[in-house]
């Protein structure tokens, strides 16, 4: 049975793009122009196919002439909250094929971080991390919030695996307070890197704090996660009315 003749499916992409920004003597993220370029040159192909994909939610877009890139690569509708020229802000953008409804987009930078001792070994506390939140008009469907994250990293490292567990377990739990103060009773797709995954405590929580979601089909082929150092997903959320 072909399930896409009787559903509307909404195709929901999260991809961490590995976007650090460029400090001279250093290359923190190799070949970056030209994976942003691909990146672009993908969503164009996905932006024009009506079977591509609907939503596309980045992070690590810290550098703004990428920002500006990948808002320009087929996508009509764009969220970016990020202060313009800012070393490092959220990273965070919101891509969409339907229209966005602007008096709903919003922000909530986390109250956690990264720690000033950490400032060399990971630059966490350079960062900004937040939430980003808009609803989109789908023209089917109806109405979905979608909300996009990247929580502080795992560094597991002796003689402290893991130093930023609470941390990353205050972002999770403020996002998804903010969430449910934000939202009205329309459908939630919740996405972004959590910087965990399947099998972890955090993510056991997440089950418990959230019953009634579903995880998307398929996840688990399309999500790829490292314990050690940076993480990257690319998930895709079917959901359908």
């Amino acid at each position: 049975m072909n399930l896409s003749a009787i559903f509307t499916v909404v195709n929901v992409v999260t991809l961490n793009i590995w976007g650090l920004p460029p400090i001279p003597g250093s290359d923190l993220a190799p070949h970056r122009t030209e994976r942003v370029d691909r990146i672009c040159s993908v969503l164009r192909e996905q932006a024009s196919d009506p079977k591509g994909w609907d939503i596309v939610l980045l992070q690590e877009a810290w550098v703004t002439r990428d920002r500006k890139k990948l808002a320009n690569c087929g996508y009509s509708f764009v969220v970016d909250r990020d202060i313009p020229f800012a070393l490092v802000d959220s990273g965070l953008m919101i891509l969409s094929r339907y229209e966005i409804e602007p008096e709903s987009i919003a922000r909530r930078n986390f109250s956690v971080g990264g720690d000033l001792a950490g400032i060399f070994a990971d630059g966490e506390i350079l960062a900004r991390k937040a939430g980003l939140i808009a609803k989109v008009l789908h023209p089917k469907v109806g109405p979905v919030w979608v909300a996009n994250t990247h929580l502080i990293a795992v560094y597991d490292r002796a003689p402290d695996p893991d130093r930023y567990f609470s941390e990353r377990q205050e972002q999770i739990s403020e996002y998804l307070a903010w969430i449910q103060e934000t939202v009205d009773r329309n459908p939630v797709i919740i996405g972004g890197d959590f910087n965990f995954g399947r099998g972890s405590r955090q993510w056991d929580w997440l089950k418990e704090k959230l019953p009634t979601f579903v995880q998307a089909p398929d996840a688990d082929e399309f999500c790829t996660f490292q314990p050690e150092g940076s993480s990257e997903y690319l998930t895709r959320y079917d959901i359908s009315k």
